[in-house]
């Protein structure tokens, strides 16, 4: 999916983008979308040096929601699970060494799952106004016409 932003700051290769709400923002209007701290923001890696407020177009990688659910519910359950039926079989029943074991085997199973997500980083695409990015009050106002 690919976003338009603005350049908040860049360094070492890695630029904070502050990304529109609205497609007003991608255009240079005093409309409602470009006042306030409208937006999200998101760090985005671009190899060659950005300048604060300069437009950008940024390539950021979504997750299946089928993959989201796997990763957030069913690792850590499954985690949670392995870790109470070993400690249930190494500790004879005893039922605080096996909670004990399957809240660790949940702990891994979040660490696994922050180890997998964090490579997963948007990049930069292209610089300048997106050829895409279409204002409404473009149409409000007349062309610039000679005659």
């Amino acid at each position: 999916m690919e976003l338009q932003g603005t350049v908040v700051q860049w360094r070492s290769g890695i630029a904070k983008v502050q990304i529109a709400v609205s497609a007003c923002s991608a255009c240079t209007h005093n409309c409602s979308a470009r006042l306030g701290d409208g937006g999200r923001y998101l760090l985005a890696e671009a190899p060659s040096p950005l300048l604060p407020g300069q437009s950008v177009l940024v390539d950021v990688a979504l997750p299946s929601p089928a993959r989201a659910v796997a990763l957030a519910y069913v690792l850590p359950l499954a985690g949670f699970m392995a870790g109470l039926f070993i400690g249930n079989a190494a500790f004879g029943g005893a039922p605080l060494p096996a909670l004990g074991l399957g809240l660790a085997g949940g702990a891994v199973a979040y660490g696994a799952v922050a180890f997998l997500e964090r490579s997963r980083r948007a990049r930069v695409v292209s610089t300048g106004v997106a050829a895409g990015a279409a204002c409404p009050r473009a149409a409000e106002e007349p062309a610039d016409d000679p005659s």
